[in-house]
């Protein structure tokens, strides 16, 4: 909604600002003055949740009209849902598909009066004492048109006050929405729905704590996780020595091939000398041959196999 000024026949000069693009002051329920407005979608998501916090104009049509619907909140939840529904950044807190961290709600919209477009009353005619007894007729007309005007100025303010505090109520409103699906999502994250093997099912109908065989079946399956997890971790005991065989392996090996190296140099040193003093290469000497890697055992190959197959489960 658009709140225009007085027009020019009737207004005084002082009213009107030097900006002339201040004929008209946007004074919109959600956006009335967004100075601060980062973007439209914003202003859409915060403007949609005015069903439920701006009642101001629907009431008084309400009352006007006997035969119209009441204003009731479940009529405001109803236009603010489908409101919600119907914009890109807000959808997702009205939906039923699980929130994830690429929901993120508009940032807040920080509002203010636009001091440009609307002057500020003369506030000094509040503390100013007058004796409209003494004035002429000519001074009770002129004092009588500034006080008029001062309070057009005053309503403005105030209505563009309620504007900014419609718009801020409106931003709790989703912010609040959005808390409780942040809410849900970590309820859902904390209470896990219980495995099928964690379900004990005996009897269609039910079973009672106290019976005997559900004793029993719940006995055999603690005896069975115990057994899972003795096994699992007689597992990573073999794993560990294992592990352990290999880095030595490795160590032993890697000290072999520094040795080899250390020969080979040696070897090509002596080499290099007996070509100086004039032997053929036929008559050098054999080079050192590289020794064999042991070869892997088939029992540690499957233990990385077990181990892999753990880390999967």
């Amino acid at each position: 909604m658009l709140l225009s000024l007085p027009d020019d026949a009737n207004i005084d000069p002082m009213l009107r600002t030097t900006d002339s693009a201040a004929s008209t002051i946007p004074l919109q329920h959600a956006t009335s003055v967004l100075i601060l407005a980062e973007s439209s979608e914003s202003s859409s998501l915060v403007a949609s949740s005015l069903s439920l916090v701006a009642s101001s104009s629907t009431s008084s049509v309400s009352k006007c009209r006997p035969s119209a619907d009441p204003d009731t909140p479940s009529k405001r939840i109803r236009l603010m849902t489908t409101n919600l529904s119907q914009t890109t950044s807000g959808s997702f807190l009205v939906g039923k598909p699980k929130m994830t961290t690429i929901n993120r709600i508009a940032p807040p919209i920080f509002q203010r009066i636009p001091v440009s477009a609307i002057l500020e009353p003369d506030w000094k005619l509040v503390s100013e004492m007058s004796k409209p007894e003494h004035f002429s007729r000519q001074e009770l007309v002129e004092s009588v048109k500034i006080l008029t005007l001062n309070l057009r100025l005053a309503h403005m303010h105030v209505d563009a006050r309620d504007g900014v505090i419609e718009a801020a109520n409106a931003q709790l409103v989703i912010q609040n929405i959005y808390t409780d699906k942040l809410h849900h999502a970590l309820f859902e994250k904390e209470t896990k729905k219980a495995s099928s093997s964690e379900r004990i099912t005996l009897n269609v109908g039910g079973t009672h704590l106290t019976d005997e065989e559900l004793i029993q079946e719940l006995e055999h399956r603690k005896n069975a996780r115990e057994a899972a997890e003795e096994v699992k971790k007689t597992r990573k005991e073999v794993r560990a020595a294992k592990k352990a065989e290999r880095d030595a392996s490795r160590a032993a090996w890697q000290e072999i091939l520094a040795v080899h190296e250390t020969e080979v140099n040696r070897w090509k040193t002596w080499c290099d000398e007996l070509i100086q003093q004039g032997a053929r290469k036929k008559d050098l000497p054999t080079k050192p041959k590289c020794p064999t890697k042991p070869k892997q055992r088939r029992d540690e190959e499957d233990g990385d196999e077990d181990s892999s197959d753990d880390e999967r489960t």
